[in-house]
């Protein structure tokens, strides 16, 4: 079972607990014995040197939200840090209160923008790193990357496909890097999920089905 919470989303939560249990956020979910592999971290963006390698060395997960950490001046996860010394890392909105929308392909726009802002290197955060925060890096998030994530033998067939136009191919040098200036209620053509066309041909198709991850079949 997973746990998710937000952590250190803002300096007052960090002071807060500090005060009150004389540790930092990721310090005292630590001393609890609940930061392992199976926990979520959402925001995490206040982080000591210290939180960072227990996050790390539990295996603990982390959603980044950076558009509503802009929105609400949180601050700036260090994400692309964490990245880099091999945190699992997915992408969230957090909620429309705190986001406007709940769009991951802005998610990923921002993320990258945001890393390269932060850690002024422009090759931070690049765009294949936060395609794979969106889709197998998700997945094992969640806890499922056994079963979605990825295009492969044995996985259940969840895809997007995006129509791309020629002023779009023109602005890339790579097919990844096209999805940071994707506008999706223009590009985005179909989705499926388990082979059930969801949106296809932006026709909207509704269903019921039952989900059974363990069989791979509706």
């Amino acid at each position: 079972m997973l746990l998710f919470t937000h952590v250190s989303e803002t300096l007052r939560e960090v002071e807060e607990i500090s005060n009150r249990y004389g540790l930092r956020p990721v310090e005292h979910l630590y001393d609890l014995g609940i930061l392992d592999e199976d926990f979520v971290a959402v925001h995490a963006i206040h982080l000591d040197e210290n939180e960072k390698k227990m996050i790390i060395d539990t295996g603990a997960k982390i959603v980044h939200c950076p558009e509503c950490n802009m929105k609400l001046a949180s601050g700036a996860a260090p994400a692309w840090d964490l990245v880099e010394r091999g945190a699992t890392l997915a992408l969230g909105t957090d909620g429309p209160g705190s986001n406007n929308n709940l769009d991951l392909f802005e998610e990923m726009r921002s993320a990258s923008l945001m890393s390269k802002l932060v850690t002024g290197d422009p090759e931070a955060m690049n765009a294949t790193t936060v395609v794979r925060m969106a889709t197998i890096d998700g997945a094992r998030v969640l806890g499922l990357g056994q079963h979605i994530g990825t295009l492969e033998v044995g996985k259940l067939a969840d895809l997007i496909i995006i129509v791309f136009v020629d002023r779009i191919w023109h602005q890339c040098t790579t097919p990844f890097r096209i999805l940071f200036i994707l506008q999706e209620d223009q590009m985005l053509d179909n989705v499926i999920v388990k082979r059930k066309n969801l949106c296809a041909g932006r026709a909207r198709i509704y269903y019921e089905f039952d989900i059974k991850w363990t069989s791979g079949t509706s």
